[in-house]
């Protein structure tokens, strides 16, 4: 019975994705208020990862749509130019400073880029552009809009989707002579995040996408695995109910 239910839900989730890309939007909003700890812990459960995206709030509605587009992060400037989406993982080697950090780096990243040519759309005077980038790259960096994308281990571990050592190649590349120091921090970033050439589609994001990937198999293959991670996944799903039911799943 338990398969059943899984199989017709995510065959429900799977329908209303095919048929309107609007229909997954709109899904996505309803699910706005529900805690991101939900998503969190189902993932643990199912053996699934959360890659972190911090972003502005205008790209944040941009990805939840129409999915990630790397050339986006190139026309905004971040990557020095390139067509690569960062993100961060959810691994052993990420910590919690990490995942506090991270998206609020990257997401001020983004706001200081891009916000002077946007505000240029409207006015050439600096007393006005310089300080309201500053401001709003300050209010990026507190209350970062992060995108969550679920993707298995294996899928990040073994599939073609993702560049895991990418990062530290590419600092060499683009600068190739950078200090050892600094070499060694890319590195360590290379450990806990993954960059992308390719598009991320939007049955992937959050809670919903979790709702339309997971299969039974998954839990149990979790079970086996760790089951540490998915106990602690249990309690953080329920730790995630209990802040929606209060009404804080927006902002916890």
């Amino acid at each position: 019975m338990p398969r059943v239910i899984l199989k017709t839900s995510r065959g429900i989730f799977f329908i209303f994705m095919t048929l309107d890309s609007s229909i997954n939007f709109t899904l996505q909003i309803l699910t706005l208020s529900v805690s991101s700890h939900v998503t969190e812990g189902l993932c643990k459960i199912a053996g699934f990862e959360c890659l972190r995206h911090g972003t502005t709030p205008g790209h944040y509605w941009s990805i939840v749509k129409n999915g990630a587009d790397p050339e986006i992060a190139k026309a905004i400037g971040t990557h020095q130019g390139e067509s690569k989406f960062f993100l961060l993982r959810d691994s052993d080697k990420v910590t919690c400073f990490d995942k506090l950090r991270w998206p609020r780096v990257y997401a001020a990243g983004q706001a200081f880029c891009s916000t002077p040519k946007a505000l240029r759309a409207f006015t050439n005077n600096t007393s006005v552009i310089a300080p309201a980038t500053l401001i709003y790259t300050f209010l990026n960096f507190v209350c970062p809009p992060t995108v969550r994308f679920v993707y298995r281990k294996s899928e990040i571990e073994e599939g073609d989707i993702f560049q895991r050592d990418g990062v530290a190649e590419t600092a060499k590349r683009l600068n190739p002579l950078i200090g050892q120091s600094e070499l060694d921090y890319y590195e360590r970033l290379g450990g806990i995040a993954v960059e992308t050439i390719q598009r991320l589609p939007t049955n992937r994001i959050g809670l919903v996408g979790i709702c339309a990937q997971i299969k039974l198999e998954d839990v149990s293959g979790a079970l086996k695995r760790d089951p540490l991670r998915v106990i602690t996944g249990v309690a953080e799903l329920a730790i995630g109910l209990a802040i929606t039911y209060y009404g804080y799943g927006l902002v916890l």
